[in-house]
């Protein structure tokens, strides 16, 4: 079978909605959102509903207005659970695509990934477990190949921007926007091709890190690749259609240098492009490393 025909990922049942409101003006959380479903007429139905949006308005992309494909909590278990339903995926136009934004996917995807020898490089894997802890971090999947202990941690990467943007940030109402225009020139390149970019998020600071979890995932990465017999994997999970490239975003110009850090000393990073096509999500292909940029 073509690598590109195997379902990596499956969501049995989604349901189409309209965001209202993120947050919620029913309960003022960052990670909730009023929402309203479509029937199966593709008409609105005017009922609002509170729904989890695991990535925050992911930089500003879960806002009014916006379609998101959602699915029902139906976990009786969970009393304290606010929400009837959960955000996995956005619909954008120009062109119109289907962006996997809930985090949580990206792994569920890269298991399936080893498990069907999707990449040349893990078809060997055997003894794959996932949240293996090791130094100060647990590392999202332990493996081994040829006798080498194999440690990847996984990125799921929702956010890309246009090749040849400026770095400069322009100042928004949404802080969740603060991410746009996080790349420099490269001239070289297509500018009407995209690059997934990774991290994103607001922070209080301009010097703050984005996210002081991958930050200390990249220094346990790097200290794990020191170890014999070592081998570790940073594995970024782009879920959209419109990419071509990856680059760290230099927004957090700490978190970008870190990469690259991280690479000289061994660790080797692997952005991969999958797409979501109805329910389910197929392998693309490796995308392309956009090079270090001084500045």
């Amino acid at each position: 079978m073509n690598i590109q025909e195997i379902v990596l990922f499956n969501v049995s049942k989604f349901r189409k909605a309209l965001v209202i409101n993120r947050p919620s003006k029913k309960i003022k959380s960052p990670y909730l959102a009023d929402i309203k479903l479509f029937d199966d007429t593709n008409n609105l139905i005017d009922i609002e509903h509170l729904a989890h949006s695991p990535t925050l308005g992911c930089n500003g992309m879960i806002s009014s207005n916006v379609i998101v494909y959602v699915t029902e909590n139906n976990d009786e278990k969970d009393e304290k659970r606010k929400s009837k339903y959960t955000i996995f995926n956005i619909q954008i136009s120009n062109p119109e695509i289907i962006i996997g934004v809930h985090p949580m996917t990206a792994n569920a995807i890269f298991e399936n990934i080893l498990k069907y020898n999707i990449i040349d490089e893990f078809k060997n894997a055997i003894n794959i477990r996932r949240e293996v802890t090791i130094l100060n971090s647990r590392i999202d999947f332990y493996c081994e190949i040829n006798g080498k202990k194999i440690f990847l941690e996984v990125k799921n990467v929702p956010i890309a921007d246009y090749v040849n943007s400026p770095i400069e940030n322009k100042k928004d109402k949404d802080k969740d926007k603060e991410n746009k225009n996080s790349i420099v020139d490269f001239p070289e390149y297509n500018q009407y091709e995209k690059i997934g970019l990774f991290p994103f998020g607001y922070r209080k600071k301009k010097e703050d890190l984005i996210s002081p979890r991958a930050y200390k995932h990249l220094e346990d990465l790097i200290e794990i690749q020191k170890k014999e017999n070592h081998q570790a994997y940073l594995i970024y999970i782009i879920q959209r259609a419109d990419v071509k490239y990856f680059s760290p975003s230099l927004i957090d110009k700490i978190y970008y240098d870190k990469v690259y850090e991280a690479i000289d000393n061994g660790v080797k990073v692997i952005p991969l492009l999958v797409i979501w096509k109805e329910n389910n999500v197929y392998f693309n292909k490796i995308a392309e490393f956009l090079p270090k940029v001084i500045c």
